[in-house]
């Protein structure tokens, strides 16, 4: 494949970046390497990268974006918005900066799925790295399972421009503007569809710090947007329990029983950040702010990083 700016652009895809440099430049070569006939455009959205991202970015492609002359904040669901305002193709397919599609059919794969079909949106699976984060491995092996029902996730999915310009992303919230956007399209009557062929890689490096940025951010989001129940003791408990039994089914399954000893650790920054944003949602403070909220015990968070790091790197 080869992305021709003048030929009819049918597929638009965005990748959002700072500071991607480690992955970047292979998710792009990854794209190139497409067996597809149409024609793509890649938009990078960037909000402000320090590194060479930039600079390899500008090897792929033309268009490049600078989020900050569009919107005066960063918001996940801004970035993509502000690729689509961007955007030629008929359909618009997010992608993750640090995702890389496993083979050459990837894109095939989700416009396949998505073209002439009842869908208006559709996710593709994520599979995890090995040994770069194996708490991040049960997640991704819960919410993108093979067959037809999964995770729909703007890390790699197809979607109707149309659909999105009548129905854009919400640029208030801190996290999940995709299961936002999945839960509105859902009420509105229309359909979401789930592509295990179309996959990709997805991991990030273990950090403790990241980890209760991001759960905090999901607990905050969830309890204000999604009505559950986080913020609450009783829902505390019994995610804690029920986060527990996954991440030991997953490492019983896998043989990867070192991790095992890691798992109070692990789960009690996920679950204490989770159960605080909520609690933050329900007294209505920080707001979107809340994706950057410092963990409560740096020195705690740092102890819990360099043990579970020491064990990966072993």
């Amino acid at each position: 494949m080869k992305v021709n700016p003048s030929s009819e652009i049918e597929v638009s895809i965005i990748i959002r970046t700072k500071n991607e440099e480690k992955h970047l430049e292979k998710v792009l070569k990854k794209i190139l390497s497409q067996k597809f006939s149409r024609g793509v455009e890649i938009i990078i959205v960037d909000s402000g990268s320090e590194d060479n991202t930039l600079r390899i970015a500008k090897k792929y492609t033309k268009k490049i974006v600078h989020l900050f002359k569009w919107r005066e904040r960063f918001s996940w669901g801004g970035a993509l918005n502000v690729g689509v305002e961007n955007s030629k193709g008929k359909f618009i397919v997010n992608l993750s900066a640090h995702c890389i599609p496993v083979n050459d059919s990837w894109l095939k794969e989700l416009y396949d799925k998505i073209q002439g079909s009842k869908f208006v949106g559709v996710g593709g699976k994520q599979v995890p790295l090995k040994g770069t984060d194996p708490f991040e491995e049960v997640e991704l092996w819960r919410w993108f399972p093979d067959g037809e029902k999964g995770t729909f996730s703007n890390a790699n999915s197809i979607i109707q421009k149309k659909t999105l310009q009548k129905y854009p992303f919400n640029e208030e919230v801190n996290s999940e503007e995709d299961g936002l956007w999945e839960k509105e399209m859902v009420q509105r009557g229309f359909n979401i569809g789930y592509c295990s062929a179309a996959r990709v890689y997805h991991s990030h490096d273990f950090s403790a710090k990241n980890t209760y940025r991001r759960w905090y951010g999901r607990g905050y989001t969830m309890a204000r947007l999604f009505n559950s129940k986080d913020g609450k003791i009783s829902y505390f408990i019994w995610n804690l329990f029920k986060f527990l039994v996954y991440d030991l089914v997953y490492f019983i399954k896998s043989k990867n029983f070192k991790y095992i000893k890691l798992i109070p650790y692990y789960e009690g920054i996920r679950q204490v950040a989770r159960f605080k944003g909520g609690r933050a949602s329900l007294k209505d403070k920080v707001g979107y702010r809340s994706y950057f909220i410092e963990p409560p015990s740096v020195r705690l968070i740092k102890f819990i990083e360099k043990k579970i790091k020491n064990e990966i790197s072993n």
